[in-house]
């Protein structure tokens, strides 16, 4: 597992001055109350070059996966803090949103599985404990029994980034 810190955060751009040719924006932690962006926002808009600095836009952004150039300040912050509180977890966390962008941050720990050597590793932990303690480990192809659970939509898989594989019950 990794022990590399995310830092979710995010550049605002002044549209203003983009559209007049300049670059001029902030990073911003995204690991905050989204009023606090909000006032982020505000300062670098009343502090820019441009005259009428008014709008806004996200031009970039780390830690927090695919977010959109007008993605809210609530969703924005509700993700920073998820991936800030989650560790080692945050890779996996990340994945989890951009499968699907409409996931509630909250809701990750219900899915995650856990972080895997393969599916077959998944798949043999979670029929570990039966009745017949593992008398059958001969018989059973693991893989094969990984493969279905994915298959059949039971869960679903992300690569992991220091190998392996993220596994998400489908809930």
């Amino acid at each position: 597992m990794s022990t590399t810190t995310i830092r979710p955060r995010i550049y605002v751009a002044c549209l203003a001055s983009y559209n007049a040719g300049k670059l001029y924006g902030k990073w911003i932690d995204a690991d905050q109350d989204a009023d606090d962006i909000q006032a982020e926002v505000d300062a670098m808009l009343a502090a820019s070059p441009a005259a009428d600095a008014e709008e806004w836009a996200i031009h970039d952004s780390e830690g927090l996966g695919r977010i959109g150039e007008w993605e809210s300040f609530d969703r924005v912050a509700a993700i920073g803090q998820a991936v800030a509180a989650a560790g080692d977890d945050a890779p996996a966390l990340l994945e989890w949103i951009d499968n699907d962008s409409n996931s509630d941050p909250e809701e990750f720990a219900d899915c995650y599985a856990g972080e895997w050597d393969s599916l077959a590793d998944f798949a043999y932990e979670i029929n570990e404990g039966d009745s017949l303690n593992g008398r059958l480990d001969s018989y059973i192809d693991w893989r094969a029994v990984g493969r279905d659970l994915e298959l059949s939509g039971d869960v679903w898989t992300a690569a992991a980034h220091g190998g392996g594989v993220y596994v998400y019950w489908n809930r």
